[in-house]
């Protein structure tokens, strides 16, 4: 149990096909700070935008439910590329 958790803060992008996409999961802290805590893009589906997607809307969301700061780490040794992501917003 979560005390923090808000099922709203849960982001998923279905493609077409009815195939899971991207998320993005987000809580939002009892002092009204915001995290990103897992965002991802299938294999597949990257390189389309839908990472950049996902974190504004997660970002709005988090707004919406009251955060003043939003925050999120990254393992600096990512392949991913997220770190080039995160620093481009």
């Amino acid at each position: 149990n979560q005390p923090n958790y808000k099922s709203e803060l849960d982001l998923v992008a279905i493609a077409p096909t009815g195939t899971f996409a991207a998320f993005c999961k987000c809580q939002l802290n009892s002092n009204q700070i915001g995290w990103i805590e897992w965002l991802g893009t299938r294999r597949g589906f990257r390189k389309l935008g839908l990472g950049k997607t996902m974190l504004f809307a997660g970002l709005s969301q988090l707004q919406k439910a009251g955060a003043t700061t939003a925050k999120l780490s990254v393992d600096a040794d990512s392949l991913t590329g997220a770190t080039k992501l995160y620093e481009s917003v």
